[in-house]
């Protein structure tokens, strides 16, 4: 199984993104135009889950069936916070802060997609970035918080 990132905010990418998005601060990396492929974190359990069930002994792709770029992405998550989206950083602090990772990690684009999972039947609970958010910022009272 080749991961998408996977979407929580117990951990991961987007619990470190949470913060200065919070506060007006968050926005693309780069150019932005990197693409991002993703998966909501009941997700990838049920593709896991899928793929023993159906004895999916091949090579797959984890990810949501809509992949973005990191605009997108970092507008989306503004949205869902009622927050600005204008703070881009630039590829050179990305690079200098995080040094070769930033190249790999943060502006490498990754455009997946989930053709075995949905060739085999997986049906996404949560197919959209708007719909993954919506669900992991309402449970756990991140958006709300962004609000007060």
């Amino acid at each position: 199984m080749r991961t998408a990132i996977v979407l929580s905010t117990r951990g991961g990418a987007l619990a470190q993104m949470l913060p200065p998005f919070r506060l007006g601060l968050g926005g693309p990396m780069g150019s932005g135009e990197q693409w991002m492929s993703w998966i909501h974190e009941e997700d990838i359990v049920g593709l896991m889950l899928h793929a023993i069930d159906r004895h999916l002994c091949l090579p797959f792709n984890a990810c949501a069936p809509e992949a973005v770029t990191n605009n997108s992405f970092s507008r989306l998550l503004a949205k869902q916070l009622h927050r600005p989206c204008l703070m881009r950083t630039p590829a050179w602090v990305l690079k200098m802060i995080f040094g070769e990772m930033a190249e790999e990690l943060l502006l490498a684009s990754q455009k997946m997609e989930p053709r075995t999972a949905l060739d085999s039947g997986y049906s996404f609970q949560f197919p959209t970035l708007e719909q993954a958010l919506a669900d992991l910022l309402q449970k756990n009272g991140h958006a709300r918080k962004a609000r007060a």
